[in-house]
């Protein structure tokens, strides 16, 4: 049991370095590997979620999967910036945090903006009250 729950630990840490070379490659392209990046995965997740029936239980898993991707991906962001920095000598000039952070808000405005709408429409068409969401925040 321990070689498995190793192995699955293994796979599992590959997969997240996966993604976080993933979004470093796309943060320091040239082109526009990060919209792209950006447009699939957005993609994906208001297409997978968005008319699909829920009921509140199954909305409150929604949240606690979207609170966990949002964490990840403040994380990879960390360590992306963090790998920049120490690429450039710890310079952070002016330059640097310009363009490094424009990049970091585009993907976190991006995520939060997907997020918003998949559970706007996820409330509108489960008829969902807007309360749901303060028992759920009382529930974290």
């Amino acid at each position: 049991f321990a070689a498995l729950a190793a192995a699955y630990s293994v796979a599992h840490a590959v997969v997240l370095l996966v993604q976080v070379v993933t979004l470093n490659v796309a943060i320091n392209s040239q082109n526009n590997a990060l919209i792209t990046l950006l447009v699939a995965t957005n993609f994906t997740e208001l297409k997978s979620g968005v008319f699909k029936r829920f009921e509140e239980q199954s909305l409150f898993q929604v949240v606690c999967s979207d609170i966990v991707e949002r964490f990840q991906l403040v994380m990879f962001l960390v360590l992306v910036s963090v790998q920049n920095l120490s690429k450039d000598g710890w310079a952070g000039t002016d330059a640097w945090l310009r363009d490094s952070g424009s990049m970091v808000l585009v993907v976190l405005w991006a995520e939060v903006a997907v997020d918003w709408m998949k559970h706007a429409f996820l409330a509108k068409f489960n008829k969902i009250e807007p309360a749901a969401y303060d028992r759920f925040r009382d529930m974290i």
